[in-house]
């Protein structure tokens, strides 16, 4: 005969009720060091079971309402409010950018240089990514410099793949792919495709232009000023004699 699993108790455990003996709560979790136990608020031991599921401990004589958290669930959802203000902030900034750029009587910066920004951004991407970045960063210059994909299509190429990695695998799932050295890699090409296109040198500050102002009028100018009319005499004057012949 086979098993029959109709009987079996399908509820989760929420309360557990006293005892005289050592007891384990078994989550059927994977071991964490960030999971946190408490029953009725008071923490439980951590321990592992059969090399890898998480489970606390539970003192003789304690009994209540087990609940099962996260450490950093709080900080994670707290960046997500300060990302979500920052990034308003930053939208916001921008707009009113670009409705004094349209304002402006000047020229617009024109930016022909990001040499040191590029390598301080290559230089973080090796602290969060480590030695693959000296592999990503000579490979994307070659598919970028020897082949015919652009930058734009190599973008969103990756973040494309990223964005569907980690809705198949979002957060807090066992398999969450965010710790993955694969998607870590695939952001870092994005990001050193926007690196490797900008070009060698430094910022430009154009001038105003000033209108030219005309040259002054020369004894060799095309069109020379016209001499001034001599002033009429008073009326009262005596007329003046004939020169002689």
């Amino acid at each position: 005969m086979g098993f029959d699993p109709t009987g079996a108790p399908t509820t989760p455990l929420t309360h557990l009720k006293p005892a005289t003996r050592e007891r384990l709560i078994i989550t059927n979790r994977a071991a964490n060091d960030g999971l946190i136990g408490t029953l009725d608020g008071t923490p439980l031991t951590p321990t592992t079971i059969n090399s890898g599921i998480q489970a606390f401990i539970v003192p003789p004589g304690h009994g209540g309402e087990f609940h099962l958290s996260f450490a950093g669930d709080h900080p994670y959802r707290q960046g997500l409010i300060i990302g979500s203000i920052t990034a308003g902030i930053t939208a916001l900034l921008c707009a009113v950018a670009m409705v004094r750029r349209r304002q402006a009587r000047h020229e617009v910066l024109h930016i022909t240089g990001g040499t040191y920004g590029a390598v301080i951004v290559c230089g973080g991407l090796a602290l969060t990514t480590g030695w693959p970045i000296l592999i990503l960063i000579p490979l994307t210059w070659l598919v970028l410099r020897y082949t015919l994909i652009g930058r734009g299509l190599l973008i969103t190429a990756t973040m494309t793949m990223t964005a569907m990695w980690l809705a198949r695998a979002p957060w807090p799932a066992a398999n969450y792919a965010g710790d993955s050295p694969l998607l870590a890699c695939a952001c870092a090409i994005a990001v050193i495709t926007m690196c490797i296109s900008l070009r060698r040198g430094s910022p430009e500050y154009p001038q105003p232009k000033t209108p030219k102002s005309a040259p002054p009028p020369g004894p060799h100018s095309a069109h020379p000023e016209p001499e001034p009319a001599p002033a009429p005499p008073p009326a009262d004057a005596p007329p003046q004699a004939p020169p002689p012949a």
